[in-house]
């Protein structure tokens, strides 16, 4: 059997800490996973990991490492309601990608990443302190372990061979010159 890695398969260039693909986003503290529930798609919360499609974000970089990261279960964008750059701030899910309120600065400290709403980049994500509560914003700290995030590849998916997923993103290397097509 191949092994088909399912997302967008790029390289990270100049300007990029994470490849574009398909992710857990796990709290560094709890072991906890970003989810946008089914019974709640437009929310974001942190729920006991697990292997679930509403905890797993594609992450595409755009820019500088600003970035989209759309859930895959309810194919809607992380964002932070209304635009709002108080601390406390709900993050949710919305379906308008270009919005600066949905795009994130992802930097990296060690091997934990911080995320950053564009259009307020003096706050980071950050979640309530109780278990399975609301992902908000708050005032960024390299110090504050709860806005302090590992991001994990998702399960690489097997095809059989001969078989394609329907609507699956493909790596294409020619094999005379490793270029990818």
């Amino acid at each position: 059997a191949k092994i088909i890695k399912v997302g967008k398969n790029t390289l990270p260039g100049e300007g990029q800490l994470v490849e574009d693909g398909v992710y857990f986003i796990e709290a560094l503290l709890t072991g906890q996973h970003l989810t946008s529930p089914t019974f709640d798609p437009n929310n974001v919360r942190m729920v006991a990991a697990s292997e679930a499609g509403d905890q797993k974000w594609e992450i595409t970089h755009l820019e500088n490492n600003i970035y989209n990261i759309k859930n895959i279960q309810s194919d809607r964008f992380l964002n932070v309601a209304n635009a709002s750059c108080a601390n406390d701030a709900n993050v949710i899910t919305s379906t308008n990608s270009s919005a600066t309120n949905s795009r994130w600065i992802i930097s990296k400290q060690g091997e934990e990443f911080f995320f950053r709403p564009l259009h307020c980049s003096t706050r980071a994500m950050d979640y309530q302190r109780d278990p399975n509560k609301n992902t908000v914003i708050w005032d960024f700290s390299i110090g504050n372990n709860n806005q302090r995030f590992i991001i994990k590849p998702a399960t690489t998916t097997q095809v059989p061979e001969g078989f394609l997923t329907i609507d699956g993103v493909y790596l294409i290397k020619n094999r005379v010159n490793a270029q990818n097509v």
